[in-house]
């Protein structure tokens, strides 16, 4: 479909997966190309190619990668610090999900420090870089860049730039990042601000402070009462790829608290906390707990049931995408 878009699931045949897997980066369409790492994604999403496979060919290309729609797209499949986010990190096998990490912070920090001054393309390796950043070394340079002993040219440090830094330090549980939450909400005390430090809290690696958070959701009407977009921020922020030990101590607590929460709140909170708050854990007994809750009879709005038969349909594909590349091991 030379020069326009495609609409059609594409499955490469095996001779063609090998030539495509090498050599994306060598076309010079940029549109043929999207197509071709899209046709690859699909691949992995329908159990078709292994994740790793896909990683090792979007890590071996995508450096020089100029089209800013083409490097976002990939970015995007290869790691999302959202546990619910598809990614190839996230279908990878638990034993090689850390080693992959290392390489795609490694890949994109390299991307980061690469790219044009000001460009698409440096923010697009600076948003994937956030997604990743555990390392020492690159949790050293976010926080040099948030308190001005690092300049990267062309990157300005706006409010905006300032609490995606501080999200990213929190999701790795970085020394100090409390701290550094409080003295940012104090100097940005908008709306926005607060969302942000909200969110920055929650994804914390602390399961004190995500129960903590738990109990607020149930009980939204203390002294320190959210409001509904508040409670939304928190909720998305709640799960993070790497805490999956930290979620699995939810999965009780969500299919225990749905029905309820349903029966007594907003339909549209109901519709974000059944989304945001599920456990996409990729594992099987939490697709039997979906089945169960489903069957129960209980009341649950139209976009509610929606969400959880979604998820459960990602739930099905994660676990096929593991399965897959244990069959090939």
């Amino acid at each position: 479909n030379e020069g326009d878009y495609d609409f059609v699931k594409v499955t490469l045949d095996p001779a063609s997966l090998a030539a495509v897997r090498s050599h994306i980066a060598r076309l010079d369409d940029a549109m043929l190309r999207q197509q071709l790492w899209h046709a690859l994604w699909e691949m992995v999403v329908d159990g078709k190619l292994a994740a790793r496979e896909y990683a090792e060919a979007a890590l071996a290309q995508i450096g020089s990668e100029e089209d800013t729609l083409v490097l976002a797209s990939v970015l995007g499949n290869l790691a999302s610090a959202h546990l619910g986010s598809a990614s190839a990190l996230k279908y990878l096998p638990d034993s090689e999900r850390e080693v992959y990490r290392e390489r795609m912070e490694a890949a994109f920090l390299r991307g980061f420090e690469r790219a044009p001054a000001g460009s698409d393309l440096q923010l697009s390796w600076y948003f994937a870089l956030l997604e990743v950043a555990r390392s020492p070394q690159t949790l050293g340079q976010l926080q040099g860049l948030l308190d001005g002993d690092l300049e990267i040219a062309g990157l300005r440090i706006d409010q905006d730039r300032r609490w995606e830094l501080i999200g990213a330090l929190a999701r790795a549980g970085a020394p100090g990042v409390r701290e550094r939450i409080a003295l940012e909400l104090a100097e940005d005390a908008t709306d926005s601000g607060r969302k942000a430090a909200i969110a920055a809290e929650v994804s914390l690696p602390s399961a004190e402070t995500k129960a903590a958070w738990r109990a607020r959701m149930e009980a939204p009407d203390g002294p320190e009462r959210l409001a509904d977009a508040q409670l939304r921020e928190a909720m998305r922020a709640h799960h993070q790829l790497g805490q999956e030990e930290l979620s699995r101590l939810s999965v009780d607590w969500y299919f225990a608290t749905l029905p309820g929460f349903a029966a007594t709140r907003d339909e549209d909170l109901v519709d974000s906390f059944s989304a945001a708050m599920f456990p996409a854990l990729c594992d099987e007994r939490i697709v039997g707990r979906i089945d169960a809750l489903l069957a129960s009879g209980a009341r649950l709005p139209a976009a509610a049931e929606k969400n959880l038969r979604v998820a459960r349909q990602e739930e099905t594909r994660c676990i096929r995408a593991r399965q897959l590349q244990a069959g090939a091991d």
